[in-house]
């Protein structure tokens, strides 16, 4: 297969919307000139067209999203090839894709870009899950208050993220509806059409700049390195260019994932989905 050709970044182009009297002038009434903010576009733009690696130091007030989004957003419109951009945390995810990246887009002129914001599948409710717990409840004929408001977003929600509810389900509540990869029935699901993992799946695979979290990146790096090769979908969509936001937190998150921690509470967890007695019924998978 003939190599596909390689349209290289404009960095003066890129640059100038970040100069007095360009595109973010125009846009922000608080636009300021900032020298290192141009300086770390343009270095991005030299990593991004010649393959490299650049490590960026860069304090408070410099404007570094801005300074690495241009690029990516211009290299995934120019090329076709998918960007990952990784942070810390889902709240820098939430604000880039909600605030930075509209505003990098209307700077550019508004590229033909699609942006995914991709969380882990605990993020995310499962419907079969709901289902079981709101059949104990029944069953046992209790009520649980909580787990009903769940259930009436359940039945209007379009993503199934838990960041979209009204209010924020307590970890017990949360850990009894969310998506599993253990307690997933895959293609058995009746609920399948509905999953709303698949369907942020879908949105992914179709996106050319990926927002992601670096525990998901490292979850999705482990299994192209275990043989899954670079080629085809894992964790997420396969990619070609990472940009690290926030990098001084890879040595933690790294260590967070390549490790395992268990706790009393966690493994009652598990348990208690095997086998449990209440009110003198027993229930659970075995």
């Amino acid at each position: 297969v003939a190599a596909r050709e390689i349209r290289p970044l404009d960095r003066d182009e890129l640059a100038a919307a970040l100069e007095p009297g360009g595109g973010l002038q125009r846009l922000a009434p608080w636009f300021e000139e900032r020298p290192s903010q141009v300086g770390m576009l343009r270095a991005v733009c030299d990593a991004f067209n010649g393959d490299g690696i650049l490590a960026v130091e860069a304090g408070t007030g410099v404007g570094k999203s801005m300074a690495y989004l241009l690029p990516a957003l211009a290299w995934a419109a120019a090329n076709g090839e998918r960007v990952v951009v990784s942070t810390n945390t889902i709240n820098l995810q939430q604000q880039l894709v909600e605030k930075d990246i509209p505003l990098a887009k209307r700077v550019l002129g508004g590229p033909d870009v699609k942006v995914a914001l991709v969380k882990g599948r605990g993020n995310y409710l499962c419907r079969h899950r709901l289902a079981e717990a709101v059949e104990e409840t029944t069953l046992f004929q209790e009520s649980d208050e909580e787990l009903a408001s769940i259930g009436e977003w359940a039945a209007t929600t379009a993503t199934g993220d838990r960041a979209d509810l009204s209010f924020y389900p307590s970890d017990e509540a949360w850990s009894r509806v969310c998506s599993e990869p253990d307690a997933c029935l895959g293609l058995r699901c009746a609920r399948r059409e509905g999953c709303f993992v698949l369907r942020a799946r879908r949105e992914a695979a179709a996106a050319g700049v990926l927002v992601a979290n670096h525990h998901l990146l490292f979850a999705d790096l482990s299994l192209r390195l275990a043989g899954g090769g670079f080629e085809d979908p894992a964790v997420l969509p396969p990619f070609r260019r990472v940009v690290f936001d926030e990098a001084h937190n890879v040595e933690k998150a790294a260590t967070s994932f390549f490790s395992r921690s268990f706790s009393r509470l966690s493994l009652l967890r598990h348990l208690n989905r095997l086998h449990r007695r209440r009110l003198g019924r027993v229930v659970g998978l075995v």
